[in-house]
């Protein structure tokens, strides 16, 4: 493809060379690394940044739910019937990989 639109970029002189040792071991241009890189660039709007936050805040809370339901498991191990727990922790598991599916 016939590239016909030039965009200017200002590197400082470590990042040029950077650049050229890249560019060096993969046999290509500078411009050809600065190009690729540029559009594997994944941009993310706010919404979904704070989406993305209030999902780790969810994960965060859920980690210390497990973090509590195990130091009691530990504290009370001739109390706990283990078959219970475990199937409440396998569906905490799905839970938490359906809200990693979700992302």
């Amino acid at each position: 493809m016939k590239k016909t639109r030039r965009v200017e970029v200002r590197f400082s002189e470590k990042e040029y060379n950077e650049l050229s040792v890249i560019a060096d071991k993969g046999d290509t241009t500078v411009s050809d690394v600065v190009r690729r890189s540029a559009t594997k660039v994944k941009t993310i709007t706010l919404g979904a940044k704070r989406a993305q936050q209030e999902s780790a805040r969810e994960i965060a809370k859920i980690g210390n739910n497990l973090n509590q339901i195990a130091r009691w498991v530990n504290t009370h191990k001739s109390n706990a019937d283990a078959i219970t727990i475990l199937t409440h922790l396998r569906e905490i598991d799905k839970s938490i990989k359906r809200l990693y599916d979700a992302d």
